[in-house]
C-alpha cells in the first residue's frame, strides 16, 4: 500500500513543532536568567550584609557624632564591598539608651551606644526581563541592614588598695621588696593612661579618676604640717574597726594594736563603713619611721599631682597587714567619685595578717558585699546608678597555690567571696607574672568596638 503524504499537513506539523522549539527556548533561557541572576543577587545581598555589620562596627569603634560624615564612611564601605552597583543609599541611627530601652537582646549595667545602619545598592541586571523573557527588572535594589552597640561609656574611676607592710629589715635598711615594686609600676602605668585618656576628654565631668591606699596594719592620712612642740611631722593612722563597749585601741605607739578577734563590733563596723569621722588618730612622728606612706586622693591629672613621685617616696612598713583596713578606706575613697562604673583593684602578694578577724567580716558579715551594696545605692550628679566592682590582682612571682591545694589558699578562700571577675581569678591570680597596668586599664576601660547584635 502506497502512503501518501500531505504536504500542507507536514508543513503544518512543522510550524507548530517551530512555536513548541522556541517556546521551549524561552522558557529554559528564562529559567536560565533567572537562575543566573537570582544567584547573582543572592550573593549581592549575603555581600552587602556584611557591609553592613563592617560599617555598624566602624560606627561604634569611631563614635562620630556626625552624621553627614558617618552616612559618606558607610558609603564608601559598602561601595568597596559593591564593585559593580550603580548606587549606594545609606541611613545611620546613632542612639543612647539605657537598659531596657535599646530594643535589643542585651543587658548590662549601664548604658549603650547603638548603630543602625540600613544600606540600599542598586544594579544593572545582565538579563533585563523583557515581554516574551522572564527575568528582573533592568535596575535591582538590595537593602541590608545592621546594628551594633557598646557600652556608652568606657570610663571609669578606680582606687587601688595594696600590701604594703610586708618587707623587711636588712642591715638596718627598708628592703623594697618585688613585690612592692611591682605593685608601684602597674599604678603608674594605669596612671598614666588614665592622664592620656582625661587629656583627650573635653568634658571635665566625664573625666576619670585614680586613688591610691596603700596599708599595713592601718591606712594613712597625709599631714604636712610640722607641729611647733616637736618640730616633727603630724601623722594620722587609721583604724576603721568599731569596738565593743570596755575595748580600746592601744595607741601607745605608732602603729600599735591592742585588740583581738573578740573585741570587735562587727555589726557596727559594717554599719559604719563609709563614714569617715572618728577613725584616725594623730601623732608626731618623732621616731622618723621608715613607715613613710599615706592615701592619694582622687585625682584625674596624676601626673601633675606627683602621683608617680609620691610612690617612690614611699616607705613600706615591716608590720603584718590587715586587709579590711585597705578595703574599708577604698570603699571610703571610691563612694567620694563621681563617674557611675567605679573599681576597687586589690593589689596583693597573698601574705596575710590579723587573719582571724578578716575571716570573720568576710565569712560572718560580707564585708565585700556590703561594700558594693552601700556605695551602689549612691547615685552620680546625673541621677545614674553606681556600679562598683571588686577586682583581685596579684603581684609577686612566687606562686601563691598550686592545684593541690587551691581550696586551701589564702587568696580563693578569703578573696574569692569578693573579686567580681573570674578573668582576674583565672588569669592573673593563677599566673607567675602580675598584669602590666596598660593591660588592666584595657581591659578594664575600653571597648574599642562594639558587638553586632539582633534587634528584638
Amino acid at each position: 500500500m502506497k502512503i501518501q503524504y500531505n504536504s500542507s499537513y507536514i508543513k503544518r506539523q512543522q510550524g507548530n513543532a517551530s512555536i513548541l522549539f522556541a517556546l521551549v527556548i524561552l522558557g529554559l533561557f528564562s529559567l536560565f536568567t533567572l537562575g543566573v541572576e537570582g544567584g547573582r543577587y543572592l550573593r549581592t545581598e549575603s555581600r552587602l550584609n556584611d557591609a553592613a555589620e563592617i560599617a555598624s562596627l566602624v560606627m561604634t569603634a569611631t563614635n562620630n557624632e556626625d552624621q553627614d560624615e558617618n552616612e559618606a564612611a558607610v558609603r564608601d564601605i559598602i561601595a568597596a564591598y559593591m564593585p559593580d552597583d550603580i548606587g549606594v543609599q545609606s541611613n545611620v541611627i546613632r542612639n543612647e539608651c539605657e537598659d531596657g530601652e535599646c530594643g535589643i537582646n542585651v543587658s548590662s549595667n549601664g548604658g549603650f551606644i547603638s548603630y543602625q545602619v540600613t544600606a540600599t545598592s542598586r544594579h544593572n541586571s545582565w538579563f533585563p526581563k523583557t515581554a516574551d523573557i522572564a527575568g528582573f527588572d533592568a535596575q535591582v535594589d538590595i537593602s541590608a541592614s545592621a546594628t551594633a552597640l557598646k557600652l556608652n561609656s568606657g570610663k571609669a574611676d578606680v582606687v587601688f588598695a595594696f600590701n604594703i607592710g610586708q618587707n623587711i629589715l636588712v642591715d638596718g635598711v627598708m628592703n623594697n621588696s618585688d613585690e612592692f615594686q611591682q605593685a608601684k609600676d602597674i599604678i603608674k602605668q594605669f596612671s598614666a593612661m588614665v592622664q592620656t585618656a582625661n587629656e583627650a576628654e573635653a568634658e571635665i565631668a566625664n573625666h576619670q579618676q585614680i586613688a591610691v591606699v596603700p596599708f599595713n596594719e592601718r591606712t594613712r592620712d597625709e599631714e604636712d604640717a610640722l607641729t611647733e612642740e616637736s618640730g616633727y611631722n603630724r601623722i594620722c593612722d587609721r583604724e576603721e574597726l568599731i569596738l565593743l563597749p570596755g575595748n580600746v585601741f592601744d595607741h601607745s605607739g605608732p602603729g600599735k594594736v591592742g585588740y583581738y578577734v573578740n573585741s570587735v563590733d562587727y555589726a557596727t563596723t559594717i554599719d559604719r563603713l563609709l563614714e569617715t569621722e572618728n577613725k584616725k588618730y594623730c601623732y608626731d612622728d618623732n621616731s622618723l619611721s621608715s613607715r613613710r606612706f599615706f592615701t592619694i586622693a582622687l585625682t584625674s591629672t596624676p601626673q601633675a599631682d606627683g602621683l608617680s613621685g609620691k610612690l617612690d617616696n614611699f616607705e613600706p612598713g615591716s608590720h603584718e597587714t590587715a586587709p579590711y583596713e585597705g578595703l574599708i578606706r577604698a570603699a571610703q575613697i571610691i563612694s567620694e567619685a563621681t563617674l557611675a562604673r567605679r573599681y576597687i583593684i586589690m593589689l596583693t602578694d597573698g601574705r596575710r595578717g590579723y587573719e582571724e578577724i578578716f575571716i570573720k567580716l568576710i565569712e560572718d558579715y560580707n564585708l565585700c558585699d556590703n561594700i558594693r551594696s552601700q556605695v551602689n545605692h549612691l547615685t552620680t550628679s546625673d541621677g545614674s546608678s553606681v556600679d562598683l566592682k571588686i577586682i583581685l590582682l596579684k603581684v609577686g612571682d612566687e606562686a601563691l597555690f598550686d592545684g593541690e591545694n587551691y581550696s586551701e589558699s589564702h587568696l580563693v578562700r578569703y578573696y574569692s567571696q569578693c573579686v567580681d571577675s573570674e578573668i582576674f581569678m583565672t588569669e592573673t591570680v593563677m599566673n607567675d607574672a602580675p598584669m602590666p597596668g596598660k593591660e588592666l586599664y584595657q581591659r578594664l576601660m575600653r571597648e574599642e568596638i562594639g558587638h553586632v547584635v539582633t534587634q528584638e
